[in-house]
């Protein structure tokens, strides 16, 4: 299960990262950019978690969805806290601190999609 979230991982973030860097490089500020790219990655994150990485076609959508916007929507707060946070502290480059940022919360994510968002129980 964990190599196939990475995968997801990997792609989510490689689509939320293009996406943002492109609007960066096309002069959008990075953290305008960073949401771009966040809307970018979160259907391809659900689907490729919900239908493959936990396989949870048994969590009904209509659980699956909110949570996992949920869980979305907080992930990507403490990426934006943590790269509005580099941005103004860190002597990098705004791509390399995003990358480092989108490294840094898929932790956090993973546990919750496994144990919370695709979890076949109801609340």
């Amino acid at each position: 299960m964990i190599h196939r979230f990475l995968f997801v991982g990997l792609l989510a973030m490689a689509v939320h990262f293009a996406v943002a860097a492109v609007a960066i490089s096309a002069g959008v500020p990075p953290l305008l950019s960073n949401f771009l790219g966040f809307l970018g990655a979160v259907p391809v994150s659900y689907r490729g978690h919900r239908d493959w990485t936990f396989r949870a076609g048994r969590t009904p959508h209509a659980v699956a969805v909110p949570r996992f916007l949920v869980l979305s929507l907080s992930a990507f707060a403490a990426n934006e806290t943590l790269y509005a946070a580099m941005l103004a502290h860190a002597p990098l480059h705004e791509t390399v601190s995003l990358a480092l940022v989108l490294g840094g919360v898929a932790f956090g994510t993973f546990v919750l999609c496994r144990f919370w968002a695709f979890h076949p129980r109801t609340p």
